[in-house]
């Protein structure tokens, strides 16, 4: 079975501690072919929030696409990344269909979180509106260093 991740291009991603420990990836998958199937096999999912995958209807290139971002492939090179050890750490996979207004908001991941990774699967942003801000300033959010594009295959991971 054909891969997915772009393994090597998320190990070339050099890991930027300026603010927190992050990287990102423009293009996180192997092939365009891969990002089509992917926007097709993704759950329907009509109203906002953050729904566990186990809850929702996939089709079978986004369960491949879930069962490589719990794999010990990944799992191993984020470990190096970010130099923490998530042998004995439940990976917690969840997908979005639509933000709400408040998910817009400015705010810190739970403390619980080792490591938060999330993969944009839109087919095509085209709004400057949306994207994530990476903030130099919890309470500003003007006051960025890097917006993360919103569309298919943009990945960042951070701590």
């Amino acid at each position: 079975m054909k891969k997915i991740l772009n393994l090597d291009k998320i190990q070339e991603a050099k890991v930027n501690k300026t603010y927190f420990p992050f990287f990102s990836v423009t293009n996180s998958f192997i092939d365009n072919e891969i990002s089509k199937r992917l926007t097709k096999d993704f759950p329907s999912i009509s109203r906002g929030g953050s729904f566990p995958i186990e809850a929702l209807k996939s089709g079978a290139s986004f369960i491949q696409l879930v069962e490589e971002l719990k794999g010990n492939e990944l799992r191993g090179l984020l470990e190096q990344k970010f130099d923490v050890s998530l042998s004995d750490k439940p990976a917690v996979t969840t997908a979005r269909g639509m933000s709400r207004s408040k998910d817009g908001k400015i705010h810190s991941d739970s403390k619980t979180k080792i490591i938060t990774l999330l993969i944009y699967l839109n087919e095509e942003w085209n709004h400057e509106s949306g994207l994530l801000r990476l903030l130099r300033n919890p309470k500003d959010i003007e006051d960025y260093f890097l917006e993360i594009p919103a569309s298919i295959g943009s990945m960042v991971a951070f701590k």
